[in-house]
């Protein structure tokens, strides 16, 4: 039986940021960086999920800082 929506899931789980966006890993990036924005993201969205919008964005802007922030510092080395 087909679901009521049509959509079939296949194959692994699409991981989507807060704003419904495919993560994407940061080409060259810091392991531990990425773990620590991803895991930030998670947190964003429990967050949203208990009813923190706000504190849920705030945590999102973290993971982008994160990220920005181990760019440049590979960039620097």
């Amino acid at each position: 039986m087909k679901p009521s929506t049509g959509y079939v899931r296949r194959g692994k789980a699409i991981e989507r940021d807060l704003f419904g966006r495919r993560a994407r890993p940061s080409p060259g990036s810091d392991p531990a960086m990425s773990l620590i924005a991803l895991d930030l993201r998670e947190m964003s969205e429990r967050a949203l999920r208990a009813g923190l919008g706000r504190s849920s964005s705030l945590i999102e802007v973290a993971a982008l800082m994160v990220e920005l922030e181990g760019s440049v510092l590979l960039q620097d080395d």
